[in-house]
């Protein structure tokens, strides 16, 4: 598990599962995801598994708005 603040958690994503800091995943404030990889973690070679905006996280948590 990592835990960060944007931009740098939704560039250290991007860099995993596109293999550059720019790709086009909307991933919010407050937003959580889950990458796999075959075999050992490296650029490029994470598959982005799920992500949950922070609406279905209040949603989840009871608490809508």
């Amino acid at each position: 598990m990592l835990v960060g603040h944007l931009p740098d958690l939704g560039a250290l994503a991007s860099e995993l599962v596109a293999g550059h800091p720019h790709a086009d995943v909307e991933f919010r404030k407050a937003a959580v995801c889950g990458l796999g990889f075959d075999g050992a973690p490296a650029r490029g070679r994470a598959r982005l598994e799920w992500l949950l905006p922070p609406k279905v996280l209040r949603a989840l948590g009871g608490r809508e708005g």
